[in-house]
Order: structure tokens, then sequence, then C-alpha cells
């Protein structure tokens, strides 16, 4: 695999840079967004082929041109993954089998087009039933689990797409309210004499 990229720490996230492509491969992508953010990336060696295009009439922050390259990568069927002090662009199919990061219940998922796994506790309905209506929101190559035990979920997708599938879950994950029928036998007394005492 090749090292693409510097060590070192890049100009702030604020900092305005200059992010214009024309059919620009993969390596020379990553060369740039290197330089743009002072991240470091592993390509893979056998790196796919890529033509991006990027037109800003003025400069944009490093960290909106950070998130168009992940927009990009996704794009094109790919991912970035830690590897240590590197980042590793990887094929999104099968994203949740790396090691991806992992975001707990109350911490916020980035906005952004990189992969990570999102753990939810679900309050008001069955983690189960969440799971299969959100699977019908999810990306190809998103994943959803409900693990009953605790009544959890567990999604692997984009930030992006797994804010947009919390706001969902917001709004279908209520309390019960309204009229409710319960259907009680009576075992030591007479249903018609307790219904009219009742």
């Amino acid at each position: 695999a090749g090292l693409e990229g510097r060590g070192g720490g890049g100009p702030p996230p604020s900092a305005l840079v200059d992010f214009t492509l024309e059919d620009a491969d993969l390596p020379g992508l990553v060369r740039m967004i290197s330089r743009i953010t002072g991240k470091r990336f592993i390509l893979p060696g056998k790196a796919r082929s890529i033509q991006a295009t990027v037109a800003s009439e003025r400069p944009v922050t490093a960290a909106a041109a950070y998130a168009a390259f992940l927009s990009i990568l996704q794009l094109n069927g790919m991912t970035i993954v830690p590897a240590g002090r590197y980042l590793k662009i990887v094929e999104s199919a099968g994203a949740e089998s790396n090691p991806l990061p992992v975001y707990p219940d109350g911490q916020a998922a980035p906005g952004d087009d990189r992969y990570i796994t999102r753990m939810h506790r679900v309050e008001n309905v069955s983690a189960e039933d969440v799971a299969t209506l959100l699977s019908r929101f999810k990306s190809r190559e998103g994943n959803i689990t409900a693990y009953a035990p605790t009544n959890t979920i567990i999604i692997t997708d984009t930030g992006t797409n797994i804010r947009r599938m919390l706001r969902i879950l917001q709004e279908i994950d209520v309390p019960r309210t309204g009229e409710q029928i319960w259907i009680e036998p009576i075992h030591y007394a007479n249903a018609t004499e307790l219904a009219a005492r009742l």
C-alpha cells in the first residue's frame, strides 16, 4: 500500500483554502486533502480508478474541503477508517467489519459522509421494530442490528445518514398516550357485581 500525506498539523479547520479539482484521480485527491488538512492517509495498493471534479469559485474552509473529500469517497464506494496515526481508505462494502469509530448513546454522531457505528438505546418501542423500520432508510452498505436484552440498536452507516435515521427515531420513540383497554379475568369475585361497583 502506498502512503499519502505528511504528518504535521496543517491549517486549522476554519482556515480558508483553495479546493478546486479537475478530473483528479484518487492519489491526486488524497495528496491535496493531506496538504490541506495535515492528515495522513494509507492508500490501497490497487486504488480504485476515479475522476473527481470540484468547482469552487472562492476559497472554502479546510473543514468544508475535508467534508467534500469524504463525500467524494462515499460516492465512489469508499470510506476511511482509523489505522493508528493514519486514516486508511477502504471499500464501503463490508465497512462494518473494519475498526470504525463507535459513538455511544448521548454522543453526537459526526454529520459527514464517513462510516461510523452508533449505538442507541430505544426507550418506548421495540428495538427489533425500530431496526426493521430504519432498514428502509439505511444506505446500501449500511447495517442495523437490534440487541433485544438492552433494547438497543447498533447502526453502521455514514454519519449523515445516521443523523437522519435518529431524527426519524426521535419522532416514533415516544411514550404511548391516549385511551388504552385491558382485559382482566376476575378470579375471586363476580365480574358483573365488580363492574357495577367500579
